[in-house]
């Protein structure tokens, strides 16, 4: 409210002293910059109105109050230079004596402060020395000395702060004050050159719009206190008057360069609101395309931080910055929303990141939050299959001690028991037989597990031979056809097994048809029984989902879907 309180009293009082110096000008033609036609009163309104208008418009957070508010002061100081003409009253007389070269240091006090910064130290020393010069050798001594009608001025009004007449001091001092202001002038263009220089491409971009033209002002004018030297200050004479056409119009362009960096601004506001709303309704990545088209950066990733480390995009998947890319953190609240991944120098405005953040605030968490969903997704899904899979290899393993170990132990007891019946009474063989038929019909038992927890033909052959080798031990008519030639991947042909052998058993049926295609992308798997309609699907579904699977189960119909690639 306070800044909005002295905008309004700046506009006041830039409109009243343009007033006055409008009205001086055109009762002062001979001796006036402006009021010589109107073609040039209407260029020294626009140079300072323009000025006066884009101090009001400029943003406090965007440009800074002190840019703003010397704008508006330095629009309102350019037409104090009409105002040490004959036709003034003496109170603008004397305010003019007083004021007349203070715009200049008014508009580096402006351009230093650009775009919201603080000025350096050596910068604010240079400010203070043009301030110094343009109050006191310019102003206050040569104000001081000067009494108009001892002085050759008949036709000008009374000056206020004349102590005596001493035309000597007037002039030394206006002519070393002039030397002094050209010195100022150029050690203020040597600065903002440097600025220039040092900015990155993208500051550099919003810097030159504005510091340009103000550079050529502060050029013309060291060419105009150049060309005021001897008289002691430039006069309305050709020369004069075209370096001061020259200074309004760079005055304009300053003016224009503030308009075309909020009109920028406007722009990029509008852009990132509709980004935000097109983003909200696009499938995941889209944000990190609107921000690509905005910014013209076809490069360009959106990376998500993780809290343990991790780096991923918008759909949930690992990534990283590209080789030659530098990373800027969209930051909120101190943390790290997300990670731009970009070609050097197309971020390096803090605040146009800063903007960037604010306004695309709610789509970057949305988006976020999609991705660690995602990811948490991802993890569940590859730990079960973790499980699956130490599940599966653990079968292996037993399979294999069973049939090592136990399997042949039993086999090799068999044998001894047959040899030993050859050589037996016969109350004794009657007794061994017993115990072979014993062995024999554990050693089926044992294979029957065996083969249930992992048939070595499956591991070794592929689907097709677990589901031969399936149909031939099981009391069910099973049909397969359509299987690819082609191996899957191990875990998937494990699914797929116990997902038939499970459907088979659970359903109670007599006949059976496995129907497989194959798209080279996915293979379906479709179980027809003419048995009870299949319940309590829940491992199955986990079976099939844990490589990345799906199951859709109609009565005693199943149908699975498996990646090629798990």
């Amino acid at each position: 409210m306070k800044g909005r309180s002295a905008r309004i009293l700046g506009l006041a009082g830039g409109l009243l002293i343009s007033i006055i110096a409008i009205a001086t000008a055109t009762a002062s033609t001979p001796y006036s910059f402006g009021g010589h036609s109107r073609p040039f009163l209407a260029v020294e309104l626009a140079a300072g109105w323009s000025l006066v208008a884009a101090g009001v418009l400029a943003h406090p957070e965007r440009h800074g109050r002190q840019f703003g508010l010397a704008l508006l002061t330095a629009g309102s100081a350019w037409f104090l230079v009409e105002f040490d003409n004959p036709g003034a009253s003496a109170v603008v007389f004397t305010i003019g004596l007083l004021l007349h070269a203070v715009c200049p240091p008014l508009v580096a006090h402006a351009l230093a402060g650009y775009p919201a910064r603080t000025p350096s130290r050596s910068e604010r020393v240079v400010l203070a020395w043009g301030y110094a010069i343009a109050f006191v050798p310019m102003g206050l001594l040569p104000a001081v000395a000067f009494v108009p009608a001892r002085q050759g001025c008949t036709v000008c009004p009374d000056n206020l702060l004349a102590l005596r007449s001493a035309p000597d001091v007037v002039w030394w001092s206006l002519n070393i004050g002039s030397s002094l202001l050209i010195g100022w002038a150029l050690t203020v263009l040597v600065l903002l050159g440097g600025r220039i220089r040092a900015a990155t491409v993208a500051a550099r971009r919003r810097l030159l719009p504005v510091l340009l033209p103000g550079v050529v002002y502060l050029g013309l004018v060291g060419a105009w206190f150049w060309h005021g030297l001897g008289p002691g200050f430039p006069g309305p004479d050709v020369v004069g008057r075209a370096l001061w056409l020259g200074q309004a119009s760079a005055l304009l362009g300053v003016a224009g360069g503030v308009a075309f960096d909020r009109w920028q601004a406007w722009r990029v506001r509008t852009a990132v609101a509709q980004l935000v709303v097109d983003a909200a309704r696009a499938r995941p990545g889209g944000l990190r395309e609107a921000f690509a088209d905005m910014l013209n950066e076809p490069s360009l990733n959106l990376l998500f931080p993780l809290a343990d480390g991790r780096t991923v995009d918008a759909h949930g998947r690992p990534a990283a910055p590209e080789p030659g890319q530098v990373v800027t953190g969209l930051r909120h609240d101190g943390s790290v929303v997300a990670v731009l991944a970009h070609r050097r120098g197309l971020l390096d405005e803090p605040d146009a990141v800063q903007e960037l953040t604010t306004l695309a605030r709610l789509a970057l968490y949305t988006e976020r939050l999609q991705a660690e969903t995602q990811v948490k997704l991802d993890d569940l899904r590859a730990s079960r299959a973790r499980i699956v899979a130490i599940g599966d290899a653990e079968r292996r393993r037993l399979e294999r001690d069973l049939h090592d170990g136990v399997q042949q132990r039993l086999v090799t007891l068999a044998l001894s028991i047959r040899l030993a019946r050859l050589r037996a009474s016969p109350v004794d063989e009657r007794m061994l037989a017993a115990a072979e038929t014993q062995v024999q019909a554990t050693l089926s038992d044992l294979r029957e597990v065996a083969h249930g927890l992992c048939p070595a033909v499956l591991d070794s052959d592929g689907l097709a031979a677990g589901l031969e080798a399936l149909a031939e031990r099981s009391p069910v008519r099973l049909t397969v056809t359509g299987l690819p030639a082609r191996r899957l991947d191990r875990s998937v042909e494990q699914a797929a097994y116990v997902l038939v052998a499970e459907t088979l058993k659970r359903t109670a049926c007599t006949e059976a048809t496995v129907q497989a295609a194959d798209d080279g992308a996915r293979t379906t798997i479709a179980i027809n029984t003419n048995g009870t309609d299949l319940a309590a699907t829940t491992d199955l579904e986990d079976r099939v989902g844990a490589v990345h699977g799906s199951l859709t189960v109609q009565g005693a119909t199943v149908r699975a879907e498996f990646p090629c690639a798990s």
